[in-house]
């Protein structure tokens, strides 16, 4: 029975419909939820694996963004300078690593002498324009003074005995 001047259903029948609805949508989400964990299942025989395929897409529009693999880059040229800093920290404060002996103004047959007993290696010979005489060492990369892991390679950096001036291109004249 309804009561005077209240229009809509009663609270027992308010709380029945509440808990109907409820249940029905608990049920009805549990299976949507189910149904799409179905769906993106991977091993499925005779389906293709969906998760994996959005998986592959991710990384397709990943690896076609310039951004990213700039930033890839920019990570790995980071890493490469963090752990050159603390190997150079390191080396610094080993007193048994080998110090690049200062080698300029030495012909380059004697420059090579004194790395090599050093117990260092010679790396490639770069020649320079200077006016010390041709075969001359101008200088060492890395430079002299610095603590080296032992066989590290040295660049010789030698005089071609010709002055800058002589091996500068000369303009053309028109």
């Amino acid at each position: 029975m309804a009561r005077k001047g209240r229009s809509g259903p009663s609270g027992t029948t308010f709380v029945i419909r509440l808990l109907t609805a409820l249940l029905l949508g608990a049920g009805l989400g549990g299976a949507v939820g189910v149904a799409g964990v179905r769906r993106l299942e991977p091993g499925r025989p005779g389906q293709p694996d969906s998760l994996q395929s959005m998986l592959d897409s991710l990384r397709k529009q990943q690896a076609a963004d310039p951004r990213t693999a700039r930033r890839a880059a920019d990570s790995a040229d980071a890493d490469r300078r963090a752990r050159r800093t603390a190997d150079s920290v390191a080396l610094a404060n080993d007193t048994t690593a080998p110090i690049i002996p200062e080698v300029a103004h030495l012909e380059e047959g004697a420059a090579r002498n004194v790395l090599e007993t050093g117990g260092l290696s010679i790396g490639t010979v770069e020649f320079k324009a200077s006016t010390d005489l041709a075969g001359t060492v101008l200088g060492t990369v890395p430079a002299a003074g610095l603590r080296v892991r032992p066989g590290t390679s040295i660049t010789l950096i030698v005089s071609n005995g010709r002055p800058p001036s002589e091996t500068a291109p000369t303009p053309r004249t028109p």
